[in-house]
């Protein structure tokens, strides 16, 4: 993960984290596995199913490819692509069928398989099959899955990066004095010259001064305020212990409530006051 140095700050304090929230795993590793979801139905199509047919599945399930298979998870043929079909197409007729086509390359991997282990191949073919111990195929992973879960992931540090920029630039309002005077530490040769050497915690307590919250003028509910900061400091937390499920959408709710907060400040010229 890059560092943003303008817009996201990676340091943090123990006072922070709450370890009553922490997440254990046996087993921390991504898999494959994790791209195909439970219950998963394979769809695939059969070496004799007519062209059509098989243009018609591709176009009702919304996928670019599908595996061939001589029954429903084993007998791996091929893949049938777009890209296959569009090399063909010329050839094509009436009664062709799925194995007159030139198939897509298809790589299988285990379903487990480390995720980063099969991304080379994903990005180089744009998917890779998925079997179990059975050798039964169980699904594809595609570069568009790879994508779904990239912006899952990181979407949660986005918005607490940028929610992070702004507290920083308001709390920039307050003196040095009263920022150093907010810092708490066991480490004696910690220093405070910024508001970017404070932790999220150190914010919250900062808004949570009456006096500092009367300086600030912020204009909004400074209960409802200070509740969703101390809300939006534990999913910081649970997102920093990077939960392979990623956030509940509840929690990216929550995020969103403050950073729509802030974002109507700046909207309203706050911070060129």
């Amino acid at each position: 993960m890059p560092k943003f140095e303008s817009d996201f700050d990676m340091d943090f304090n123990m006072d922070d984290f709450e370890f009553t929230e922490v997440r254990l795993f046996n087993d921390p590793s991504y898999y494959l596995s994790h791209l195909i979801p439970e219950g998963n139905e394979l769809i695939s199509i059969h070496p004799d199913m007519p062209i059509q047919e098989a243009i018609t599945k591709l176009i009702s399930y919304d996928y670019s490819q599908l595996p061939v298979l001589t029954h429903q998870t084993r007998g791996l043929v091929g893949v049938i692509s777009w890209k296959s079909l569009g090399q063909k197409f010329s050839l094509m007729n009436g009664n062709s069928k799925v194995k007159d086509l030139a198939f897509a390359p298809s790589v299988v991997f285990k379903e487990t398989t480390p995720l980063f282990t099969a991304v080379p191949e994903i990005i180089r073919n744009d998917f890779v099959l998925v079997e179990n111990n059975a050798k039964e195929i169980i699904g594809i992973v595609t570069a568009a899955d790879l994508s779904s879960l990239f912006l899952s992931q990181t979407k949660p540090f986005l918005i607490i990066g940028e929610i992070e920029s702004y507290l920083r630039d308001i709390l920039g309002k307050l003196s040095i004095s009263t920022l150093k005077a907010i810092a708490v530490s066991n480490d004696n040769k910690r220093e405070i010259n910024t508001v970017n050497d404070l932790s999220f915690g150190e914010y919250q307590r900062l808004f949570e001064n009456e006096e500092n919250w009367n300086k600030l003028n912020l204009q909004f509910d400074k209960k409802y305020f200070c509740g969703l900061m101390n809300t939006c400091r534990a999913i910081r937390n649970k997102t920093m212990h990077f939960d392979p499920q990623g956030l509940l959408e509840e929690d990216m709710n929550q995020l969103m409530k403050l950073l729509n907060l802030l974002k109507n400040l700046k909207d309203r010229g706050y911070f060129n006051i």
